[in-house]
């Protein structure tokens, strides 16, 4: 059983990723070309994004690790928090100048890709207690 969750979970992310990558280029070429990208393109990597987030990040939590429901409710917080910086961030840069509008949408989607997930808090965790301990 965890052999096949295993190959969902890499099946699933090398999908993404490589969906992110093929959408980057595509925009990349159009704005190279015609110096404007069509929304469609965004349109397609956020849905994309999005079905990550529920089939891989939150499904996946949900129903083949048995983890306490209240740590759910607190990795969907951190992933809301992740999410709504990035936004933030693009925005303030979008209005500043410094980015333009295909540049703030990227990063939007961008950030749908890259949300922080389970095993990248059990890192931080792992982290933590190995990394920084200070000697008695």
């Amino acid at each position: 059983m965890k052999k096949m969750v295993l190959c969902y979970i890499i099946l699933t992310n090398t999908i993404t990723f490589t969906s992110l990558i093929i959408g980057l280029l595509i925009a990349s070429y159009y704005d190279y070309k015609k110096r404007i990208i069509p929304n469609f393109i965004w349109k397609i990597m956020g849905i994309i994004g999005i079905v990550k987030i529920i089939l891989i990040d939150w499904f996946y939590y949900n129903l083949y690790l048995e983890i306490n429901p209240i740590f759910i409710l607190f990795l969907i917080s951190i992933q809301g928090l992740s999410f709504l910086l990035s936004i933030s961030l693009s925005f303030i840069f979008y209005r500043i100048g410094i980015f333009g509008g295909a540049d703030f949408k990227c990063a939007v989607i961008i950030s749908l890709y890259i949300l922080t997930t389970y095993d990248s808090l059990q890192l931080l965790n792992f982290f933590c207690q190995h990394c920084l301990r200070t000697s008695d």
